[in-house]
């Protein structure tokens, strides 16, 4: 933590932003968001007919990533970056438009994310799922996921951190 100061020297309108990074325990990072926006990310494995969300996952299962957006206006060029736990791969690796909960999207997979690129936002609660493979057993750091607009990059938010178990076997 620390102090910052600015001075004017003009009257000249003027603007500017401050970018402060840090590095955190993923389970110290709360979720953050806006009255105009918000997402939370949920991992969820099938049980019987259903899929319930859980922190337990098993190698070889398929997990489903769930990302819940609210948003209270209409928005233009949203970008979601949802980072990934280090034992999930995707099931599509390959990059392609879908349609999903009334929304149209571009999906991009990297080898430590995620990414959404949409066009049109509008104002209401979206649900948008994709699925995962599990392939290795240990502790791992679930990510957070973090919408943005690009017009208007003071509107973001993002989910909280999470810890993922991955055991050997079911």
């Amino acid at each position: 933590t620390g102090d910052i100061s600015i001075q004017r020297t003009t009257n000249a309108p003027a603007w500017g932003a401050l970018l402060v990074r840090s590095q955190q325990v993923m389970t110290d990072i709360k979720a953050a968001s806006i009255p105009e926006l918000s997402i939370t990310k949920e991992v969820l494995v099938k049980k019987g007919d259903a899929w319930v969300a859980t922190d337990n996952l098993a190698v070889g299962q398929v997990a489903k990533v769930r990302l819940i957006i609210n948003s209270m206006r209409d928005m233009d060029y949203i970008t979601i970056v949802d980072n990934r736990a280090a034992c999930m791969e995707p099931v599509i690796q390959t990059p392609r438009p879908v349609y999903c909960d009334n929304l149209i999207f571009y999906l991009e997979n990297r080898d430590d994310r995620t990414n959404l690129f949409i066009n049109r936002l509008f104002k209401g609660q979206y649900i948008i799922e994709y699925e995962m493979n599990v392939n290795n057993a240990g502790s791992f750091s679930s990510g957070i996921a973090t919408i943005q607009s690009q017009y208007t990059p003071e509107m973001t938010a993002h989910s909280a951190g999470a810890l993922i178990k991955v055991n050997l076997q079911q």
